[in-house]
């Protein structure tokens, strides 16, 4: 008998792609699952879909731990896994929540309502999915529950098309915008000094923040992060280390060379195939070398696609599928 799982596919955790359309495809390869898709928090987009009745309210409900449970709305369903902020109560099932954005549990207050969301969600027996073992720690320090009930495994980071002839510096801001306005006349000096183009990556609300801030700077929607990687012969991550480095894996599967600030997550995930920053370090040295070097670059390139495998559809599905069936039967026990 088959196990079904339902997958929310509200919440990705990537910018380059719907994550969790990619895992589902992935999934379904499974003889062993049946896969049930839902949205949580948009229409369906599909008749196979499941359909949620009164959508809109329910979604209310979920934000707040409240409702009617899951598997009485589906007593078919096996385990229900999510990643955006509805969190559906069940009664009889293992609800499991991916988590990449640590920032919320930063707070310097915490009493972020995120916290409170999954705390609650815990405390009824869920588990946490967090995209890194750094991360996982992390979480559970902040968090009030049993070791077991946080497990790790990576966000789908599809393979981009290998990039043959980049000739822009590409920048992708993610909370580290303070630490591109103070780089960015180096990184602009050193373009120009390479007839190069810069070209800054970031999502509608940093572009709107830094956008009068960075002179001729090219500011490009990261819903553009695919086609922008084509362009770059390095990519320079400014990220506050509150989320997976998504995109310099997805740099890596292209044989872009990258460059990342010094962090346990990057260097858990990028060491050896990136070149990890420390604060202190001659910045411009680092981009200089990768630019130029090209045994330096040959060498990454090669790091770096074979460890964009690791987060390849097929990989990071064959790692959910195990948690699910150790979380299934622990259940059954």
């Amino acid at each position: 008998m088959k196990t079904c799982v339902a997958l929310d596919l509200d919440g990705s955790l990537e910018s380059m792609s719907n994550t969790m359309l990619d895992l589902a495809t992935a999934l379904e390869k499974s003889p062993s699952l049946e896969l049930r898709r839902f949205h949580s928090s948009s229409k369906r987009k599909s008749p196979k879909e499941l359909r949620i009745r009164r959508r809109r309210w329910r979604q209310r409900r979920w934000l707040v731990g409240r409702g009617k449970a899951f598997d009485k709305l589906f007593p078919a369903v096996n385990l229900v896994h999510v990643a955006g902020d509805a969190l559906p109560p069940t009664n009889y099932i293992p609800l499991v929540i991916s988590v990449d954005d640590l920032r919320p549990l930063r707070s310097k207050a915490k009493a972020h309502p995120r916290i409170k969301e999954l705390q609650r969600a815990l405390d009824k027996g869920a588990t946490l999915v967090v995209s890194t073992r750094t991360g996982s720690h992390e979480v559970q320090e902040v968090m009030n529950c049993r070791r077991n009930q946080i497990v790790v495994a990576p966000p789908v980071i599809p393979t981009q098309p290998p990039v043959e002839m980049g000739d822009c510096v590409v920048v992708n801001v993610a909370g580290g915008q303070e630490r591109l306005l103070a780089r960015l006349p180096e990184i602009t000096a050193f373009a120009k000094s390479v007839n190069s183009e810069v070209l800054v990556l970031g999502s509608r609300a940093v572009n709107r923040e830094i956008r009068g801030k960075v002179g001729t700077v090219r500011l490009v929607s990261r819903l553009k992060a695919a086609e922008t990687l084509q362009r770059a012969r390095v990519l320079i991550d400014m990220s506050d280390g509150a989320r997976f480095p998504s995109l310099c894996v997805a740099a890596l599967s292209a044989g872009v060379p990258t460059m990342a600030r010094f962090s346990d997550i990057n260097f858990e995930v990028l060491g050896g195939c990136a070149a990890l920053v420390e604060p202190d370090q001659e910045f411009i040295e680092s981009l200089r070398e990768l630019w130029h070097n090209e045994s330096r670059r040959k060498l990454l390139r090669a790091a770096g696609i074979e460890r964009a495998r690791d987060f390849e559809p097929n990989a990071v599905a064959l790692r959910y599928l195990s948690i699910y069936r150790d979380i299934l039967r622990d259940y059954s026990a």
